[in-house]
């Protein structure tokens, strides 16, 4: 797992290289700071049938460069401790895992 310390109210690009990231992609927070209480979690089935809960990413946090390449913004002030950056589709999903700490 990467650690990662943040200014506070600032945010972080995560850039993210693998295949198929222009295939309707579905990209989730998932992380223990998240509350159903304070954000809209939705669950998400992967290719390989496992279920994923977490905050479905807006397109304003997701940029999608080509089939290779995604960018995904991460306001400081969004996530506090570990948690994953999680995208899905119908070929399969792929995970990053960071610890976030606010300085």
């Amino acid at each position: 797992m990467d650690d990662i310390t943040l200014n506070y109210g600032n945010g972080y690009n995560f850039l993210f290289y693998g295949k198929r990231y222009d295939y309707e992609n579905v990209w989730l927070l998932i992380g223990d700071s998240l509350s159903s209480n304070t954000y809209p979690l939705t669950s998400v089935n992967t290719f390989y049938g496992d279920t994923v809960t977490g905050l479905i990413l807006d397109d304003d946090s997701v940029q999608t460069i080509n089939d290779n390449i995604t960018i995904i913004t991460i306001e400081a002030n969004t996530v506090i401790g570990e948690f994953q950056i999680n995208s899905t589709n119908d070929a399969g999903f792929d995970t990053l895992d960071y610890k976030i700490t606010l300085d």
